[in-house]
């Protein structure tokens, strides 16, 4: 069994050379790995399961991003 440790080390490893290639992809594949790289990170974690602490935490982890949107141009 990979320890987590190895698999975060890797998806960084694994990030940085995407990013240095960006400038020869396509938008859409940036895009789509960005979506990709959003979900991982979001799911690594157990979610609990008691149907409402499992909406606060996911409430409480979302929304740093959520209020961050608001600094980007929406284009």
């Amino acid at each position: 069994m990979v320890s987590t440790t190895s698999w975060l080390a890797k998806m960084t490893a694994s990030r940085d050379r995407t990013l240095a290639s960006a400038s020869k992809s396509e938008p859409a594949a940036l895009v789509s790995l960005a979506d990709l790289e959003a979900f991982g990170a979001l799911n690594l974690e157990p979610t609990p399961t008691d149907p409402l602490r499992h909406l606060h935490v996911g409430f409480a982890k979302t929304r740093p991003y959520l209020e961050r949107l608001t600094q980007h141009d929406a284009t």
